[in-house]
């Protein structure tokens, strides 16, 4: 049954290849030969757009080809060369794309739903706007690759290699990134509410700028890592297990941290300027010589925290705060 599956997905395939290549001198029966023996086609910038490889076993060099619009349901292409191939608006749902070298695909509108990508190198792909949520894509390696406006909300990118990646607007909401290496990763206006972990992630230089990071689980993120979380929103957000540098000023400029947990947080010299933190607990927090111009303390906690008068001072609502046994350094 099997070798009868084959042969026929080899015939159809026979024909497809010879429709389109016009290649008269590779038989059924060498197509059968090189299925069982896997040996590699050759199909290396073949016009392929729209054809229909559903549930085809294919053990070809599709690198640079037009697969633009292909029907590649179920389709095994495992451990291929897929370089550069065009795969856009390509239907992909549960094909087995393990160990597979899709770097510099374009894969923009296709449907990678049920795929299988375990091991797949997906180096400088553009993956721009594409429904990848619920996807186990943990280990994968994905530097420098276009997830901007991506759905990855709910998927494992646990250890994931997003180096230098473009993931401005995606939604990774609820996704789990711990250990993921995000080292000057674009996270502008990225959408990280409820994310599951960051814990051990690299995330020196990552541009967080406009991220939504409401509910996310901190817990263990190096916060001095992040290269900018301008105007970030981390409100709701337990911050008491963060890891805060002792040494250096962090940079929370414009961050939205209201409602955060900041409870006994090492904020000295922190630059906080325009930041929201009404209704934040700061209880017993170290903000001596912060910079606070313009900050919202209103409801604040600030009961037991060290702060320093001149920088109190220049916020611009103190309404509702608590400072009972605020230390107060002149």
């Amino acid at each position: 049954m099997k070798h009868a599956t084959i042969i026929l997905a080899t015939i159809s395939l026979v024909i497809i290849l010879g429709a389109i290549l016009g290649d008269k001198e590779m038989t059924v029966a060498d197509m059968y030969a090189a299925v069982e023996s896997k040996e590699i086609i050759n199909l290396e910038g073949a016009n392929l757009s729209g054809v229909d490889l559903s549930g085809m076993l294919l053990y070809a060099n599709l690198s640079h080809a037009d697969l633009s619009g292909a029907d590649l349901r179920g389709a095994v292409l495992s451990a291929n060369c897929i370089t550069g191939v065009d795969l856009q608006g390509a239907d992909l749902s549960g094909a087995d794309l393990r160990d597979a070298d899709l770097s510099g695909a374009d894969l923009r509108d296709a449907d990678l739903s049920g795929a299988n990508l375990r091991g797949a190198d997906l180096r400088g792909a553009d993956l721009s706007g594409v429904d990848l949520s619920g996807i186990n894509l943990s280990g994968i390696n994905l530097s420098y690759a276009n997830l901007s406006g991506a759905d990855l909300s709910g998927t494992n990118l646990k250890g994931t290699v997003l180096r230098e990646a473009n993931l401005s607007y995606a939604n990774l909401s609820s996704a789990n990134l711990s250990g993921a290496d995000l080292f000057r990763a674009n996270l502008w206006g990225a959408d990280m509410r409820n994310l599951k972990s960051l814990r051990n992630a690299s995330l020196f230089g990552a541009d967080m700028s406009k991220a939504n990071l409401r509910g996310a689980n901190l817990a263990g993120v190096k916060l001095l890592e992040i290269g900018n979380l301008y105007n970030a929103n981390l409100s709701g957000t337990d911050l008491r297990d963060v890891i805060f540098s002792d040494k250096y000023a962090m940079d929370l400029t414009a961050v939205n941290l209201s409602g955060a947990n900041l409870q006994n947080k090492n904020l000295r010299s922190a630059n906080l300027p325009g930041a929201n933190l009404s209704g934040a607990n700061l209880s017993g927090a170290d903000l001596s010589y912060a910079n606070l111009p313009g900050a919202d303390l209103s409801d604040t906690d600030l009961s037991g925290a060290t702060i320093t008068l001149s920088d109190i001072l220049t916020a611009k609502n103190l309404e509702g705060v608590n400072l009972l046994g605020v230390k107060i350094i002149r």
